[in-house]
């Protein structure tokens, strides 16, 4: 019981610490940068391909001012919304650029974009399109949030004009912030693989310090395996276990793909980095397992608890909540293929602040007081409100009631799964596997007994005494 506290409390202690490996590898690799730049290249999270559009933009309309490079920038990102992707509309793309050009020509100016900016544009562009996810640039192969893309624009933006105002060309400046990328990305996630791989193997000789036995403890009474075909089942199990995980974060680019993949994009860790890390993590229990017993638990237990907290939960509250409300799925056929478990697989789930934001603005009712945009408890106060009709009203709760059983849903199924399912399966294939192997045992004890015997049987010793 200790053992197996240790070892999942550890593991979800580093995964919770993934993202201050990510600010920390950052502010170690980042030095030289910030320096010669004078910007903070380690609060910084947008992903190469980001840096080099918003460079190149910058670097296209040097001769005149940030509006225009900016109107490129916002002119090209565009989210998934109703089946379909689609750009911001020229009125709010107007006034974003606006608000965003009068901050960064402030010599004032903060070098990370501000929560007041960042909340207003958030609730302008969301009003406009109807969705806070699934955004790109246009062309592009990467989707990542609107708070992403808001903040990625306005901290590489402020990067670019600080170098421009030291002079330095934007081949340099791209160069030296795609090798601090891949740095703290290499850093980072390395800090946490790091970790999470060392977890059991410490576990284990706690316990042996602690019991004298470096056996299994599942089972009293029980020795390492030191054979090598033991190794080998473990090495080959864990081999499996690994290329399972690099297909379901997709690598038909190679090596540098994965790179890309592993990128900080936030502070928040990407799901691609989670299953890396996790991935490597699970592979190192097997690796440290002790005999075959150990092996199928670890083989089971965070085989399942993998696909179940990384990918199987979130399709339960998808599925609970097309079950009740299909439009509550972002959901393109020509985006996410055909059929109801591509539906259920790539279409995300509408958030609550977009079922708000669509109701408010089907009112007539802005989102907006005195220059900033209201919280979540404010619009929802709002829609109570006698100028939402009923109908709209009613509509907007029922979505918003539906989103929060999806999402017990899947906490429920993933909790009890995890907590109850596996580990009762776990306990059930130990047992009978002890039991076989105590049967096996005892018939071998009663083997030399059963050969005594017979030779004292009646005709054995009627054979002897004629040939004595």
């Amino acid at each position: 019981g200790m053992e197996t506290m240790r070892r999942e409390a550890s593991g979800t202690v580093n995964h919770s610490l993934v993202g201050l490996y990510g600010t920390l590898a950052g502010m170690l690799v980042a030095s030289s940068i910030n320096n010669k730049f004078s910007i903070k290249a380690h609060k910084i999270f947008a992903d190469d391909d980001t840096i080099e559009m918003i460079a190149k933009a910058f670097d296209r309309n040097k001769d005149v001012d940030y509006q225009k490079s900016l109107k490129e920038i916002f002119g090209n990102l565009e989210t998934l919304s109703d089946g379909k992707w689609q750009k911001i509309p020229q009125q709010e793309l107007s006034n974003i650029v606006e608000r965003y050009n009068s901050a960064l020509t402030n010599k004032q100016a903060p070098e990370l974009l501000n929560k007041e900016l960042l909340n207003y544009s958030k609730a302008v562009i969301t009003r406009a399109t109807g969705s806070e996810n699934t955004y790109r640039f246009a062309g592009g192969k990467n989707t990542f949030t609107l708070s992403n893309a808001l903040e990625n624009i306005y901290n590489v933006s402020k990067a670019v004009i600080s170098k421009d105002g030291k002079g330095i060309s934007t081949e340099e400046f791209l160069k030296a912030m795609k090798k601090m990328n891949l740095k703290r990305s290499l850093y980072g996630v390395g800090m946490a693989c790091a970790v999470g791989m060392s977890i059991q193997p410490l576990n284990i000789y706690l316990t042996k310090k602690k019991t004298g036995s470096d056996g299994f403890v599942g089972v009293e009474g029980r020795e390492k395996d030191k054979s090598a075909g033991f190794f080998g089942l473990k090495a080959l199990t864990a081999g499996a276990f690994g290329a399972t995980v690099l297909a379901s974060i997709g690598l038909k680019g190679g090596v540098s793909e994965l790179l890309k993949k592993i990128q900080f994009k936030g502070v928040i860790p990407t799901l691609d980095q989670f299953k890396f890390i996790y991935g490597l993590t699970i592979m190192s229990r097997f690796m440290a397992a002790r005999d075959k017993d150990e092996l199928r638990e670890a083989a089971t237990k965070d085989v399942l608890g993998f696909f179940n907290w990384l990918i199987l939960g979130n399709f339960v509250a998808k599925m609970t909540a097309n079950a009740m409300d299909q439009s509550l799925l972002n959901y393109s056929e020509q985006e996410h293929g055909k059929g109801f478990f591509n539906k259920i697989i790539k279409a995300p789930m509408k958030t609550r602040d977009e079922v708000l934001q669509r109701a408010l603005k089907a009112a007539g009712i802005d989102n907006i007081e005195n220059g900033k945009a209201l919280s979540f408890k404010q619009m929802l106060k709002k829609l109570s409100g006698s100028k939402v009709s009923e109908a709209i009203q009613k509509d907007a709760k029922k979505k918003l009631r539906i989103l929060s059983i999806a999402q017990i849903a899947g906490y429920l199924y993933s909790g009890v799964i995890l907590g109850f399912g596996i580990p009762k399966l776990n306990i059930y294939m130990t047992n009978k596997s002890e039991a076989k192997r105590k049967a096996r045992l005892a018939q071998q004890k009663s083997q030399p007994a059963s050969q005594y015997n017979n030779m004292l049987a009646p005709d054995n010793l009627s054979f002897l005494s004629k040939n004595m």
